[in-house]
């Protein structure tokens, strides 16, 4: 279905900020969390255009870590062209894999070497993750007591905390 509605767009005017409009008027929640596709498409722009802030789920390989820098000038580029309060939240560094020692060079590389934030908690490999949507489910409502759901339940205690704390509230107890 996305693939015919980025057919679809591709030629309208102002597509850019066709979710944009779409989401306007929309109070009722906290967060909104938007997932694009893993290429610079319409959809990401339109995602990139619509967000306040990014958060970059970001694989322990070589080609992700090169795709990051290109990711990084699109980000750059939509802030000064469409979006002018984008910004990073952070990287979550996904499909983590202690027993390699590629996971850990890449997980150091990002540290050091990047401005932004790279948030504590990691999402480690996990079959559960890759099973879930098969099931047209979560991995939380798959396979709640799995190393994926507590990986992204941590995840999210650590951006509500994080939040909290910029807020000056007190801190997130699930």
């Amino acid at each position: 279905m996305l693939a015919d509605l980025e057919v679809s767009i591709i030629n309208k005017i102002g597509r850019e900020q066709l979710l944009q409009d779409r989401l306007k008027g929309l109070k009722e929640y906290d967060y909104v969390f938007i997932d694009s596709p893993p290429s610079l498409s319409i959809l990401t722009i339109n995602a990139l255009t619509t967000a306040g802030e990014v958060l970059i789920p970001l694989q322990m390989e070589i080609l992700s870590l090169q795709g990051l820098t290109q990711l990084l000038k699109t980000i750059d580029e939509i802030k000064n062209v469409l979006n002018k309060k984008l910004r990073i939240t952070g990287i979550v560094v996904s499909m983590y894999d202690g027993r390699r020692r590629l996971s850990s060079e890449i997980l150091n590389e990002i540290k050091n070497n990047l401005k932004e934030k790279v948030f504590n908690s990691v999402i480690r490999i996990c079959v559960k993750i890759t099973e879930a949507p098969s099931f047209a489910k979560s991995v939380l409502s798959y396979a709640p007591s799995s190393d994926g759901a507590i990986d992204y339940k941590n995840l999210a205690k650590e951006f509500l905390n994080e939040r909290s704390q910029n807020a000056g509230r007190k801190k997130y107890q699930p």
